[in-house]
């Protein structure tokens, strides 16, 4: 992880819902992560 903030509680939900929504695309557990400042693992328990 970066120097970065990370995302925390429901800003990183919010967060990552939004990115899912508006993505035409799939999106990676590791690039959520990477984006929220997390590792992939609180990710997929987020999901």
């Amino acid at each position: 992880m970066s120097g970065k903030k990370k995302l925390l509680g429901e800003d990183r939900l919010a967060k990552l819902l939004d990115i899912l929504q508006k993505s035409d695309t799939p999106v990676t557990g590791t690039e959520l992560a990477r984006i929220a400042n997390v590792s992939r693992q609180v990710i997929s328990s987020v999901i």
